[in-house]
C-alpha cells in the first residue's frame, strides 16, 4: 500500500475503531515499514490526545518458529505508549490451548500469533484462532472496564 494511502486512512480507522487490535507484520523482530507508516500517520490523533486512555492489543504472524513474535509486539507497544493507550495483553488467559505441545503454534502472553511458513501457505490452527478469539473478547471487556469502575 502506498504511504499516502496509509496516511489518508489510518486516522479514520483508528479514530472510528472501538478498539485497536493491529496485526503488525514484522521483519527480524521489528515492526515492518508498512505498519510503522500506519502509526506515523496517526500524528494528528496523537496531537489531539484522541487515543489517550483507549485500550489496545495486538497479534502478529511470522514465517518461522522463533521468528520474533514476542519481540514484534513488544517493540510495537512503544507506539501505543506514545498515544497514551492502555496495552491489554491477553496473558495466558486462553488456557490449555496455550500449552498444547501436539503441534507447532504461535502465541504468547504478549498476544496471539500464527506461524505462516516461509511461503505463507500455512493457515492458522484452531488453537491459534482460539487465542485470537480470546483476545477480542478480552479487549472488548477492557474497553468497558472504565465505565464499570
Amino acid at each position: 500500500m502506498h504511504c499516502a494511502t496509509v496516511r489518508r486512512h489510518a486516522g479514520c480507522f483508528v479514530k472510528c475503531s472501538l478498539r485497536l487490535n493491529p496485526a503488525p507484520p514484522h521483519s527480524f523482530g521489528m515492526m515492518a515499514a508498512q505498519m510503522k507508516a500506519f502509526f506515523d500517520a496517526t500524528g494528528g490523533l496523537w496531537q489531539k490526545g484522541a487515543l489517550h486512555g483507549k485500550p489496545a492489543s495486538m497479534f502478529t504472524s511470522n514465517a518461522i518458529i522463533g521468528g520474533g513474535q514476542e519481540t514484534a509486539i513488544l517493540t510495537a507497544v512503544t507506539q501505543l505508549a506514545h498515544h497514551g493507550m492502555i496495552y491489554v495483553p491477553p496473558g495466558y488467559g486462553a488456557g490449555g490451548i496455550m500449552f498444547n505441545m501436539d503441534q507447532v503454534r504461535g502465541g504468547s502472553a504478549w498476544g496471539p500469533s500464527t506461524i505462516a511458513g516461509l511461503d505463507c501457505a500455512r493457515r492458522p490452527t484452531e488453537g491459534e484462532l482460539a487465542q485470537a478469539a480470546f483476545l477480542v473478547g478480552w479487549a472488548s471487556l477492557a474497553r468497558h472496564a472504565p465505565a464499570m469502575l
